[in-house]
């Protein structure tokens, strides 16, 4: 069995393309921490020839599971799901007032249980904002409860990408960049704009050998994601930045597009 973060399967499925190794040992695959684009799901399972495959989502601050996928599940809701909630937890689903809403309906996340830290060490405050007096806790994540249990993410609340009055969740944009056979990873996020309020850049982590290009890109969306949706600026690197727990630190990604913004939001070269 391995347990590990998306970023991690990405770079061992890279090396073993580049090395042509086709492990076939490994009866487990279990991934969470960071949004699992469903592609990956598939392209481990074929890859590693595994007999099963998990999906997990969870926080530190809930020691740290809290969806999991079930022994019986099929590679799809693995793919398309972070499973069900864990026993002797509660989970709903709230508008921005705090009020339930029906199956199948994004909002945020909430859960509760034995498994809640009790607070920030010597965060008062900062511990009041996220649990509620009745013990609940809020994930900041959109999110989706289907009938059945299964959960969805749909993104980060706090990562929304707001252009022209219309809400975009980067989860969307980075599974559809990672169909592309040429892509390894992807990370979208919004940057300021004077007309628009916010428009979406695109970070792009290439297979070895491949040499794509924006035009390339926007020819990839044509026809396949709505004009909205569609990127303004992408940038190409070699390698993303991790976070000490192996996430893609996409806070330092937007600073460095930031810096190749000039003060009229104008788009300077960054290939």
């Amino acid at each position: 069995m391995m347990v590990a973060s998306p970023s991690l399967y990405v770079d061992m499925l890279d090396a073993m393309r580049d090395h042509s190794l086709k492990p076939d040992s490994l009866i487990i695959a279990a991934i969470g921490s960071a949004p699992v684009p469903q592609q990956l799901v598939h392209d481990i399972v074929e890859s590693f020839a595994v007999q099963r495959i998990y999906a997990m989502y969870g926080m530190t601050e809930t020691s740290p599971l809290i969806f999991q996928s079930l022994a019986s599940d099929a590679v799809q809701q693995a793919a398309a799901t972070v499973g069900v909630v864990t026993d002797h937890m509660e989970a709903k689903v709230v508008d921005p007032e705090g009020r339930m809403v029906p199956m199948g309906t994004p909002g945020e996340l909430w859960v509760r249980g034995y498994a809640i830290m009790l607070g920030y060490w010597g965060e008062e405050e900062k511990t009041k904002g996220i649990i509620t007096p009745d013990g609940w806790l809020k994930t900041g994540d959109q999110f989706v409860l289907q009938e059945g249990g299964y959960g969805r993410v749909v993104g980060r609340l706090k990562d929304i990408i707001i252009r022209d009055n219309t809400n975009i969740f980067p989860i969307e944009i980075e599974e559809f960049f990672i169909t592309h056979p040429d892509v390894m990873e992807a990370q979208a996020f919004g940057v300021p704009d004077p007309r628009l309020g916010e428009e979406m850049c695109v970070c792009i982590r290439q297979r070895a050998c491949t040499a794509l290009s924006e035009q390339q890109l926007r020819e990839f969306c044509r026809g396949k994601l709505a004009d909205f949706k569609t990127p303004r600026y992408f940038s190409f690197l070699p390698e993303f930045p991790r976070t000490a727990t192996g996430k893609v630190d996409k806070l330092w990604l937007k600073k460095s597009v930031m810096q190749e913004l000039d003060v009229s939001g104008q788009y300077l070269a960054m290939q």
